[in-house]
């Protein structure tokens, strides 16, 4: 799929789309590379506390988490969520990520992941995703867009 697909199939949600972990001061620069922007219906949640924060400096008039979500239980409906994208979520709940957003994502929906970790590649597959794009930002870290 290219960039051009994927910025429509961002265009065209109309469900919920989740940001998990909230974002990194500098936004998201996987997206920003690939000239994709963020649906403007997107949720931004932390896994504690609400903090204060210039999520996306592209939409100077959001400036705060918006809830915070527990991503062990992620309590949406499944085929809710058009989106999930995560940047600052601990390696070590990236499983979890996998195994909750393929339960609320519908069929066709994305998970974007900045900062992956080698053994996410495995994850991702075993719980049915696809790999759309992928781009290395770092030695040792990638990202990568994967459709359900």
């Amino acid at each position: 799929m290219d960039i051009s697909n994927t910025q429509t199939i961002i265009n065209n949600s109309d469900r919920l789309c989740i940001e998990i972990g909230g974002p990194t001061p500098q936004g998201y620069i996987f997206l920003k590379e690939l000239g994709l922007t963020l649906p403007k219906n997107i949720i931004v949640t932390n896994i504690s506390n609400p903090i204060i924060l210039k999520p996306f400096s592209d939409n100077p008039t959001k400036h705060r988490v918006d809830a915070v979500l527990d991503i062990t239980k992620m309590s949406y409906k499944k085929g809710e969520v058009d989106m999930v994208i995560t940047s600052s979520l601990p390696h070590k709940l990236h499983d979890v990520l996998f195994e909750k957003s393929s339960r609320v994502l519908r069929s066709g929906g994305l998970l974007i992941i900045e900062n992956e970790q080698p053994s996410d590649y495995q994850h991702a597959v075993a719980t049915g995703f696809r790999p759309l794009l992928s781009s290395k930002i770092s030695k040792k870290l990638s990202s990568q867009i994967y459709q359900h």
